[in-house]
């Protein structure tokens, strides 16, 4: 297992994700909330169907076969999943964006709009915030207002793997930001 790389990043440094993104607009997230709303739709509806690609979408035969941590804790399972994303960044351009994921943190880089449709209190960063990122054991990391339920499979895996590709884009730019 790779240990996540320390990094520090000041208040002072360049926005990394400033170029490709701006700020929200009422399209984006009007956008945000039709199409996840769509992809919601589309696979709460074929979710039997749908149940066995979702539930491991990325991830490949050989990244399934051992056991996983955290394995060990639930003896015979009903439901699970692994899922997985190829980024083209080394993890010390991905850790940043990683160790931020939360509401009131960094967001999930997915459906703002319709996450915050449903009351999530969700807000992507476009940037990496140095407040969030040296997370301890212990810490309470959110997907959401208490009173709300926010994740809700098979609905998990439209905004999982929204969550998955902004972190991927996110990494990625930094990465070629730095090599630049």
């Amino acid at each position: 297992m790779l240990e996540p790389a320390k990094i520090s990043v000041s208040t002072s440094s360049p926005r990394l994700w400033a170029a490709p993104m701006t700020l929200r607009t009422k399209w984006t997230t009007v956008r945000e909330i039709v199409v996840g709303g769509l992809l919601a739709a589309v696979t709460v509806v074929a979710s039997p169907l749908l149940r066995r690609w979702y539930n491991r979408w990325g991830a490949t035969d050989d990244e399934l076969a051992p056991p996983l941590p955290g394995d060990e804790l639930v003896n015979e399972p009903k439901l699970g999943y692994a899922r997985a994303i190829a980024i083209e960044a080394p993890p010390q351009q991905v850790w940043p964006w990683l160790a931020q994921i939360g509401q009131g943190r960094g967001g999930f880089y997915s459906f703002d709009g319709l996450e915050n449709l449903v009351g999530c209190d969700i807000h992507s960063a476009q940037e990496i915030l140095p407040a969030h990122q040296e997370p301890h054991v212990g810490d309470v990391v959110r997907s959401g207002q208490d009173h709300h339920i926010c994740w809700v499979e098979p609905l998990n895996f439209v905004m999982e793997r929204q969550m998955l590709r902004g972190l991927r884009a996110r990494a990625e730019h930094t990465a070629s930001v730095i090599r630049s």
